[in-house]
């Protein structure tokens, strides 16, 4: 004997198999559907000019993070809107006229032995000094002190040349003088 359920009418298995595939189905569409299309919209498919500055603010749904080293450029940048041009501040001091009796003076080479120092002295005009330095045709020379001479009148390195073979070392200053 079959036991029939009150609320089981004769024919409905197969309705509803059928409407809950049918659920499923849609239900599996729907959501990935949105998802899927959520993934693959790139800037390529974002047509120049749609996205407007209330599209971006929204939210603060773009940062500096979201855009891509190397993308924005000042051609890009040059058309944005500009506010209007601010008022003229006034005349500032008149500057110098531009520097007189600029000189770049170098020593003659001086031969530093492996493992010693050397000081090396250059000439500059009294009061035109403004730095200087040293340069070795080999690559382990260490300048150990770059300074002016203490009355003004040139510039003074000391060289340690730390390689295992003798070095050529020239000293150099640049002299400028302010009218």
């Amino acid at each position: 004997m079959r036991f029939l359920r009150p609320w089981r009418v004769p024919g409905q298995r197969r309705w509803t198999t059928g409407l809950l595939v049918g659920a499923v189905v849609v239900s599996a569409v729907s959501f990935t559907g949105t998802a899927v299309a959520g993934g693959l919209v790139t800037g390529r498919q974002i047509k120049d000019g749609s996205l407007t500055s209330v599209d971006l603010k929204a939210d603060r749904a773009v940062t500096g993070a979201d855009v891509r080293d190397g993308t924005l450029s000042a051609q890009k940048l040059s058309s944005l809107p500009q506010g209007p041009q601010g008022a003229i501040g006034g005349t500032g001091p008149v500057g110098l006229s531009g520097l007189d009796n600029f000189d770049y003076e170098i020593s003659g080479g001086v031969s530093v032995a492996a493992g010693n120092d050397v000081e090396i002295t250059v000439p500059c005009a009294t009061g035109t000094v403004v730095g200087g330095g040293a340069s070795s045709d080999i690559l382990f020379v260490r300048m150990e002190e770059s300074r002016p001479l203490a009355n003004g009148s040139g510039w003074n390195v000391l060289v340690y040349n730390e390689s295992g073979v003798d070095a050529l070392v020239y000293g150099w200053a640049v002299c400028v003088s302010v009218p």
